[in-house]
């Protein structure tokens, strides 16, 4: 199975002082942090990289998702994102591939003062 080596990937249209300090900076267009997630559980599940059994015991909706991004591979979304596919395809792999990951999500609201 493939190993990811641990590090910080920072997803951010700007290059703020986390992304400089980030191992890789995805840089994706405003607003499409959404496509992109879509695309990463496109690889995610094509290549059964997903705990199936966590999955079944503490999740409602597997399966219509994994439908779902059927729909969003990651030759679509990258002319949304404006990240290369193989970009996607290797971030999705290296996430898929780490055992304890962490996600922070949603602070990109609390950064500008245009926030509602």
């Amino acid at each position: 199975m493939f190993r990811a080596a641990p590090g910080l990937v920072t997803i951010d249209p700007y290059r703020t002082p986390t992304a400089q300090q980030a191992d890789e900076h995805l840089m994706v267009r405003p607003g499409t942090d959404g496509a992109l997630a879509l695309a990463v559980m496109h690889v995610l599940v094509a290549e059964d990289r997903v705990d199936r059994e966590y999955l079944a015991r503490a999740t409602v909706g597997f399966e219509p998702l994994a439908r779902h991004v059927k729909d969003w591979p990651p030759e679509r979304v990258a002319s949304i994102t404006g990240l290369p596919s193989e970009t996607i395809v290797a971030f999705a792999r290296r996430y898929g591939a780490t055992r304890a990951s962490f996600l922070r999500i949603g602070i990109g609201s609390r950064a500008t003062t245009t926030a509602a």
